[in-house]
């Protein structure tokens, strides 16, 4: 995904923004329902893993590449049993994330 989008509709421009402002702050109902299918996934892509550290309640036990997002953790500790917790904790953070992101 690119650092800013341009949404069009009909051949006008419906919103300018980051991925964050587009998908957290839709400015009408299409911009809304743009992203409907998938939106869960993208702003798991979109947000930084660091974003969570105010609201993870454990340390993480494999370190990430520096920059690495939601979805990036998910998929390093989703695949192994061990890290089950972990996983879990980034679920936690990510909602409690995205409460102040959608407010």
């Amino acid at each position: 995904m690119g650092h800013r989008i341009c949404l069009m509709h009909n051949g006008q421009v419906v919103q300018v923004g980051t991925p964050a402002e587009v998908l957290y702050h839709p400015v009408n109902d299409f911009a809304k329902s743009f992203f409907a299918g998938s939106r869960v996934v993208l702003e798991y892509k979109i947000a930084a893993l660091d974003a969570l550290s105010p609201f993870l309640k454990e340390v993480l036990p494999r370190p990430l590449l520096p920059g690495s997002s939601v979805w990036d953790a998910l998929q390093a500790f989703g695949a192994e049993d061990k890290y089950a917790s972990s996983y879990t904790a980034v679920i936690e953070a990510f909602s409690q994330y995205r409460q102040l992101q959608t407010s």
